[in-house]
């Protein structure tokens, strides 16, 4: 399973997002073959697939807890991504307030100003995998600072919500990952 890093954080939090693929040869299938070519709407589709729970050792030693989100994405003209290095993926953390209701988090800044918690990044563009322009595959976004949220945010439950633009500026829906308790 071959791994690509394509995009860069544009947002004062460090993380690393991840493009999984099958390998040159599941992408060329739809290309070859007598096989039809997948064809997509031109507005990204996005659905939640998992997380992982992983941890890292810093160079100090000391033991810290990463957070993998993995998601489907799908676009028919494959225009998900650009070089000008504006943003087009993001993240906003929600905190759980009753079972069923989230509302977003916000912070606090030196001047009591609030701004929502969201993490944005751009995305380099992501070559086609046939001949109609779509793209499609699983992506993970690895959040480093996971440890970070879990101290700010002890003992709440919070998720995150997901959703990108494509260079049209169509909106993808927006998908949420599963609740996390933060200990």
């Amino acid at each position: 399973m071959t791994k690509i890093q394509f995009f860069h954080h544009i947002h004062r939090f460090h993380s690393t997002f991840i493009l999984w693929t099958v390998g040159l040869s599941g992408l060329t299938l739809g290309t070859t073959g007598c096989e039809k070519p997948k064809t997509f709407s031109e507005i990204p589709y996005l659905e939640y697939r998992s997380s992982s729970l992983l941890s890292s050792v810093s160079p100090s030693g000391e033991e810290a807890p990463l957070l993998d989100l993995t998601f489907y994405f799908q676009d028919g003209d494959g225009d998900i991504g650009n070089l000008n290095q504006q943003a087009v993926l993001f993240f906003a953390l929600q905190k759980k307030i009753q079972d069923t209701l989230y509302e977003q988090v916000y912070a606090v800044n030196d001047t009591g100003g609030r701004f929502a918690i969201e993490y944005a990044y751009y995305l380099q563009p992501i070559p086609p995998v046939n001949s109609t322009n779509a793209i499609y595959g699983t992506m993970t976004w690895r959040m480093e600072e996971f440890a970070d949220l879990m101290r700010e945010y002890a003992n709440q439950t919070v998720r995150f919500a997901i959703w990108l633009f494509d260079e049209k500026q169509h909106k993808s829906n927006v998908i949420y990952s599963e609740d996390f308790h933060l200990r």
